[in-house]
């Protein structure tokens, strides 16, 4: 009893690591979505800025030339100051990011520190293909057993079980036998004596008994609890991975409607249709539409990189990397 008690703790030790490995996991693909974000804003907000530039470099030419009106500058003017303040704001949030990764991550590059976008480290939306419920169901009693969750929490009852069988077997004390042999009158006797010691069990001990098996009833129904919240958290991540797509996807063709209808208008001003006001307008809306699909952009990366964790596609624990 003691030895499977022993060898159960060892066990629940193992997992216990594998499971701290799983948690951190989980904290360094949080950060690293939060340094891809803040890069990623950082980029589109220089952009913007730039674009705000060019259109305000353009409208003073023209103004020297008599072409534009005092009143379009003002407005230039204040979208590029407006956008100024943006990406000096974005600046500083990249930055802070940066710091706050290599504090924390000392030996890991910084994700697309470079500048670039998310697309280099994921598929587009029409490449990814959504997870097949079939294959899902096939295999989702072999994720649920390999998860780490799970594991600890089955190794946790097991080992509370080898723990109520050490106390169990604890209840009745151990008997101890002594012999004693001896010599008298110049060894001219001999003398053989045999003690027997038999403890009687306590009262105490049979209610730490009591109180190790209540333990593991209450550990192994806490292990059923955890599978059955594994499952619900699978659905869920299955179905943040189908909608991340599915957002992003709708977003990129929002942005690149909002951009041709954006530059359509600013070729009909050029001409000398419609106002610099409805230019700006549509404008903005791109630019907005932009960091929308940028974030929605990052949520799936978030959700792909979240399922693959969790099913062990991906990070999964190695314990011969750390022996």
């Amino acid at each position: 009893a003691a030895s499977a008690a022993g060898q159960g703790q060892q066990a629940r030790a193992d997992a216990q690591l594998a499971m701290a490995w799983h948690e951190l996991t989980r904290t360094w693909l949080d950060d690293a979505v939060g340094v891809l974000q803040a890069s990623r804003q950082e980029q589109l907000l220089s952009a913007q800025f730039r674009l705000w530039e060019q259109q305000h470099q353009a409208a003073t030419r023209r103004h020297a030339l008599g072409d534009a009106a005092r009143q379009e500058l003002v407005l230039l003017d204040a979208g590029r100051a407006q956008a100024l303040s943006q990406w000096l704001q974005a600046q500083q949030r990249w930055q802070a990011a940066q710091g706050v990764w290599r504090s924390r991550y000392p030996g890991l590059p910084l994700p697309l520190a470079q500048a670039s976008t998310p697309s280099d480290a994921m598929p587009s939306p029409q490449d990814v293909p959504a997870p097949v419920p079939e294959a899902v169901e096939a295999l989702e009693a072999a994720w649920l057993d390999a998860h780490p969750q799970w594991r600890l929490a089955r190794l946790e009852a097991d080992a509370a079980e080898a723990q109520a069988r050490l106390a169990e077997a604890e209840r009745q004390p151990d008997p101890t036998v002594g012999v004693q042999l001896g010599r008298e009158r110049s060894g001219a006797e001999r003398i053989l004596g045999v003690n027997v010691s038999w403890p009687l069990g306590s009262a105490a001990r049979a209610l730490q008994s009591q109180a190790q098996w209540a333990d593991a009833q209450a550990a192994r129904a806490q292990e059923g609890e955890v599978r059955r919240e594994l499952q619900r958290s699978l659905a869920q991540w299955r179905a943040e991975w189908r909608s991340g797509q599915q957002v992003w996807q709708a977003a990129e063709q929002a942005q690149a409607q909002t951009r041709q209808a954006a530059l359509a208008v600013r070729k009909g001003y050029e001409l000398g249709e419609g106002s610099l006001s409805e230019v700006l307008l549509l404008q903005r809306q791109w630019l907005d539409q932009q960091q929308t699909a940028a974030t929605a952009e990052l949520e799936a990366l978030r959700a792909r990189w979240r399922w693959q964790l969790e099913t062990g596609a991906r990070w999964a624990w190695v314990p011969e990397a750390v022996r």
